[in-house]
């Protein structure tokens, strides 16, 4: 309900809120702190924005009753923010005009990201021969190669670190006609490429062609068209990208069309005849997408309308498609998570949380054709078929990756205490085989495999090199892998060497908790509390951040002999889902916490001190340090550089994704979950008694929703702080959502080195 009342009115709503105001982080006066360098807010004090006397009432257990919030920037929910986002960022730029750093901090990232991205090779059919392909560009270059080899071509070159590139040459983006490849394929047999083709910005447009791979589309002399010359006639348009796959005849494939029906397409023919074999799912569902099993038998069809759980059904190749084909049901009820993970005889297995397998578990599903039923609308069916357990859950772990290998075999990846542990197991028997240590410290690790093959490689990317994969072969006599380190990227800018991770924990705020992190520094460092500590992190939605190499971060870290930290608090899934759970919902005090106490670490160990620590974050990491730095003890954060935030948490079921919104913080239309957002909403709890550090946030560079929030959450939210605070010793400055994640990140690591007062390290 919304009530515009006048400013009268404002202050007895501001009263009403008093039994919601948070205690921690109030200061019973501000700390003195001198104005940071070059700033004034006295003589160049911020635009004015216009404030509207706008008021909602929500309902509140707390209160027993409705309470009053003012909303006083609420029109940029609906009206045209130009003029505002004009103004702010004239005035961002005349005092970005004054940072010493900016050009320094932008080669130093064009340093660090100039170097050849090589990952590990993807391993495709044929049985008994397999091919690999892998991606490769040269530094600086717009456009993408993809290359075909084969195991004594990359064993060759392994031995020399990837000198030279092994196999051949098979497809150059820049001969696409200004698209860029999607995804590519080879068919089972080897002989074919299934390849699509989106806009190089939106990956939309999507179109798949096919082109034979002894004809290799890398002459560039020849005329550059749609697709490139020489594929097949067959052209297939409308469709979702990533969603097209071979059957295992080598001779068609499924895709599924704009329209969400999974559609067959045999080579030849015209694709506007192209038959439905399943239609589209309901409109509250995300859709359809096909796979087909590892010995080419049987279609599967998924769909799902959340990240948890999915649906599933079958059907047997072996039948004619010209229309509907006969399908049976996996799992038709959405109750469970389930993602295909190999085949051996007659059996699928399937990973899934079904059986009350929160973390996961390998499972056996043995399939009767003879019932299976012709259509086209799966929702026909509501028996699920027995599935029995055959890699049972581990209740300390989570399964990650997998990859079927040597006919009968899996390797499967765990996610322990925001670490990596790797077992081989037998797919029939659910024996393990092998632990496997690799000796890296990473959570990004990936597996290519190939169900028959006794190859597999295993790619990692850490916080200190972009990538390094392992060979993995399996030695049938002695039932286990050798392993070696294939490939190592290097570059003048890269040292791995000098450039150390360690995983460590920080005790929570009631110290029964330990909080898991990552830490990158120079190798040597002295902890004498001089360095700046940057922290990044994402705790929410049980998503697992993974320490992925950022070109920018490590430069951070060269540059101003940094530490640079990657936490896991409550709220994020690195330790599973009960710690995903501690810090959702009424627990989301937790997250928060969390990394107040890494921070706190920080400083005791001396790596940094306060006011050099700075939260580095995105998404909903953003949100959470907005209420950090309202909440943090004063002086203790330096800086805060937040994009595509989420401010106003009660406005946060405004929104297209409210739903996902709600199950993560609770909906402000319910009287619980209004209490609590009210007490840490961002927006909602600036404190004027306080001296804020450095702030500076982008909003999105589109209208916001699923990984992001909606523009208008970022101006209120540097218009609040604008306001409340005019006269602070830090700047708030709204940044350009436009700029290139490059740009973005060397203009704001620049501010709060000069806010803070680091010194490069020369």
């Amino acid at each position: 309900m919304v009530l515009h009342l006048s400013k009268t009115a404002f202050t007895f709503a501001a009263v009403a809120l008093a039994l919601f105001a948070p205690a921690r982080g109030a200061s019973l006066g501000k700390r003195v702190q001198p104005n940071a360098p070059g700033w004034d807010p006295h003589s160049t004090p911020y635009p004015s924005v216009r404030r509207d006397d706008v008021i909602f009432q929500y309902r509140s257990e707390a209160a027993k009753g409705n309470v009053s919030v003012p909303d006083p920037y609420n029109w940029f929910e609906k009206s045209d923010a130009s003029d505002f986002i004009k103004s702010q960022l004239a005035f961002t730029k005349t005092y970005l005009n004054k940072l010493e750093d900016l050009d320094a901090m932008r080669t130093a990232i064009k340093d660090v990201s100039n170097y050849t991205p090589l990952y590990a090779p993807n391993i495709l059919g044929p049985n008994g021969d397999p091919t690999y392909q892998y991606y490769f560009k040269e530094p600086g270059a717009k456009y993408w190669l993809s290359y075909i080899a084969k195991q004594k071509d990359l064993d060759e070159a392994a031995a020399t670190n990837y000198a030279n590139l092994p196999g051949n040459l098979l497809l150059d983006d820049s001969l696409l006609g200004g698209q860029v490849s999607y995804q590519q394929q080879i068919s089972p047999d080897g002989t074919k490429l299934l390849y699509s083709a989106a806009d190089p910005v939106t990956y939309a447009n999507v179109n798949v062609y096919v082109r034979d791979v002894s004809n290799p589309l890398i002459d560039k002399t020849k005329k550059i068209e749609a697709g490139g010359y020489g594929h097949y006639p067959d052209v297939v348009t409308g469709i979702q990208g990533n969603t097209e796959i071979w059957s295992g005849d080598s001779k068609s494939f499924f895709y599924t069309s704009l329209d969400g029906s999974i559609r067959y397409h045999v080579l030849g023919t015209d694709a506007k005849n192209d038959p439905v074999v399943a239609k589209p799912l309901k409109a509250n569902l995300n859709g359809w997408w096909a796979e087909v099993s590892d010995d080419s038998k049987y279609l599967l069809a998924f769909g799902a309308d959340s990240m948890d759980n999915r649906r599933v059904y079958a059907a047997s190749l072996d039948q004619k498609i010209n229309g509907p084909i006969k399908w049976i049901p996996i799992a038709p009820d959405n109750d469970f998570f389930w993602d295909y993970a190999g085949s051996v005889g007659d059996s699928m297995y399937f990973r899934t949380t079904k059986g009350g397998a929160p973390n996961h578990q390998i499972s056996r599903v043995t399939l009767d054709f003879t019932k299976a039923v012709l259509t086209d609308d799966l929702s026909v069916f509501t028996q699920e078929a027995e599935s029995v357990t055959v890699i049972p859950q581990r209740p300390d772990a989570k399964i990650s990756y997998y990859g079927s290998y040597d006919n009968d075999k899996i390797l499967i990846t765990y996610y322990k205490d925001d670490a990596i542990e790797m077992f081989a197991y037998s797919l029939k028997t659910g024996a393990q085989l092998q632990q496997l240590a690799l000796g890296f410290q990473s959570t990004a690790v990936s597996i290519q495999a190939w169900p028959s093959s006794p190859d597999l490689y295993v790619q990692v990317t850490s916080l200190n090199t972009p990538s390094e994969f392992f060979h993995l072969k399996w030695d049938s006599s002695a039932n286990k892998f050798s392993s070696q380190l294939a490939y190592q990227q290097k570059s003048p800018a890269i040292d791995p060497e000098n450039y150390i991770v360690e995983r460590l924990w920080a005790p929570s705020k009631t110290g029964n908790v330990k909080i898991p992190f990552y830490v990158l520094h120079r190798k040597g460092l002295k902890p004498d509390g001089s360095h700046p500590a940057m922290i990044n992190f994402y705790g929410s939605y049980g998503y697992d951040l993974t320490t992925w190499f950022d070109e920018q971060m490590y430069a951070f870290v060269r540059n101003y002999d940094a530490f640079y930290i990657l936490a896991a608090p409550r709220g994020g899934g690195e330790l599973g889902d009960e710690w995903h759970k501690a810090g959702q919902l009424n627990n989301k005090q937790n997250t928060f916490d969390d990394i107040i106490a890494v921070a706190q670490f920080a400083i005791d160990q001396k790596w940094t001190s306060p006011g050099k620590v700075i939260l580095n974050v995105q998404s909903s990491g953003a949100t959470s340090s907005a209420a950090i730095v309202n909440q943090a003890p004063e002086g203790m954060i330096g800086a805060y550089i937040g994009t595509r935030g989420m401010y106003d948490l009660l406005r946060s079921d405004q929104s297209t994704d409210k739903a996902a919104r709600a199950g993560e913080y609770g909906s402000p239309s319910d009287p619980k979950a209004f209490d609590w957002l009210r007490k840490y909403s961002p927006l909602h709890n600036i404190d004027p008694r306080k001296t804020y550090p450095t702030v500076f946030i982008y909003p999105p560079n589109d209208d916001g929703g699923g990984v992001g929030a909606e523009k208008w959450h970022s101006y209120k939210y540097i218009s609040e702080l604008q306001h409340d605070l005019p006269n602070n010793p830090n700047p708030f400055l709204l940044g350009n959502g436009t700029d290139t994640q490059e740009e973005r990140s060397a203009t704001a690591f620049a501010l709060a080195a000069h806010t803070i007062g680091l010194k490069r390290v020369k």
